[in-house]
């Protein structure tokens, strides 16, 4: 994985900033872009995309490498964030390391023992109102 200070360096530079911060304040991890469910207002439906997961080593090093460098954690995307299998490894490790983290789930998923885990301090976990009247389906 390339060297994230020298990364941000380069985009400062090409944008003609005088300040470039030395590292990300937030990441927007996008680990699966599967759902359990098909609403017709879904972005998903016009991107004409695979669905699919973050491979195991990209996953490893984004915990390794991405999540100490930046304050905040968003672990959602155009999946149901639940579904990735490597969510709770990315959100306990952020957790760990005293990281903010939020994700946008439908709430299907949402069972107590999931509750239990993810509704702590430091962690937003939003719910997504167009999935109200959506229809269920195998990921």
């Amino acid at each position: 994985m390339p060297d994230i200070p020298q990364i941000l360096t380069r985009i400062c530079r090409r944008a003609g900033l005088g300040y470039c911060p030395t590292r990300p304040l937030a990441a927007n991890l996008e680990h699966t872009t599967r759902c359990n469910l098909n609403c017709k207002t879904c972005a998903r439906h016009y991107w004409g995309g695979q669905f699919r997961d973050m491979t195991p080593e990209v996953a490893e090093k984004v915990r390794r490498q991405i999540l100490p460098l930046v304050a905040h954690a968003t672990l959602s995307g155009y999946g149901e964030p639940l579904l990735g299998p490597h969510f709770f490894a990315l959100f306990d490790e952020a957790v760990r390391l005293g990281k903010s983290v939020s994700f946008i789930t439908n709430g299907v998923l949402l069972d107590n023992a999931t509750l239990k885990r993810v509704f702590r301090p430091g962690v937003d976990v939003h719910l997504s109102v167009f999935c109200a009247a959506c229809e269920r389906r195998d990921a």
